[in-house]
Parts: C-alpha cells; sequence; structure tokens
C-alpha cells in the first residue's frame, strides 16, 4: 500500500551548499520562534543537518561536514548551527511517497535514517524498490501454487 505523509524541513541556503532540517513538530516549531526557551529537540527529527550540494530544498541529501559547517557557520556544534539553521532557514513542506510494510508505515524508517545520516530520500527509493520485489515475488509464489 503506498500513500503520501507531509514532511516539514527547514532549508537554508548558504554561500557554498544548502542546508536542511527535517521538523517533527510544525506546532511545537512554531511556538519556539516566539518563545525560544522550548527546547529544540521537541520538534526537530534527530540532531543530524544535511546538505544538498547547492540543489535548494530538492536536492540528494547527505551529512553536513564539519568543514562545511565551520565554513558556513564559523561552528560545527550541531546544537549552534542547527539554532542557526532554524532561525535563518526558510519552512518547506512536501509530501515524501510512503509505503506500508507489515502494519508500520515506512515514515517510521525514513525518520530512523534522518537519525542516522542515512538519506531519507534514498531510504525511500529502496523500500519502494523492495516493495515492488515482494509483490513480483508474491504473484510469483501465488501463480505457482495455483498450478
Amino acid at each position: 500500500m503506498r500513500g503520501n505523509a507531509p514532511t516539514t524541513k527547514v532549508h537554508y541556503a548558504g554561500k557554498e551548499d544548502d542546508f536542511i532540517i527535517f521538523i517533527d513538530d510544525v506546532e511545537e516549531f512554531q511556538k519556539w520562534q516566539k518563545d525560544k526557551s522550548i527546547p529544540i529537540a521537541q520538534f526537530i527529527s534527530g540532531w543530524k543537518i544535511f546538505v544538498t550540494h547547492k540543489h535548494g530544498a530538492q536536492g540528494t541529501l547527505d551529512g553536513a561536514s564539519n568543514q562545511l559547517m565551520d565554513n558556513e557557520f564559523g561552528t560545527h556544534k550541531e546544537e549552534e548551527v542547527v539554532r542557526m539553521i532554524l532561525e535563518k532557514g526558510t519552512v518547506k513542506e512536501s509530501e515524501v511517497r510512503l509505503l506500508f510494510f507489515d502494519g508500520f508505515y515506512s515514515s517510521f524508517l525514513l525518520s530512523f535514517a534522518a537519525r542516522t545520516m542515512v538519506n531519507p530520500y534514498l531510504m525511500n527509493n529502496v523500500l519502494l524498490a523492495v516493495a515492488s520485489q515482494r509483490a513480483q515475488l508474491g504473484s510469483t509464489v501465488a501463480g505457482e501454487m495455483d498450478r
């Protein structure tokens, strides 16, 4: 089963690269914009900072290196960089095509990917390929059982 799920990210167009942070709770993020005493950890999807290699908010995501963060923000301390991206970046909402696996949406796996520095879009494409293979295998097995 496939579906679309909204995903929210903050995009910061830097001098050398584009930086992305994923947001889990948009309402908490909006509250944080007015009240900085709210912990950032309550609304971001892990402390992972991604770059798109100057492809805007839609490019392939890779983990930001310390050197890239130092060059752009003057530090590679994740908490400081995340704060700067959240304060100066632009909120982007989009839909991610999701799969349904054995009772769990792959959004769980995409969230895991974001927290472990695995490219979530790559992970989603892998999941789509696995689902396609499972569907083909399932129809082949069912066809042989009918004989």
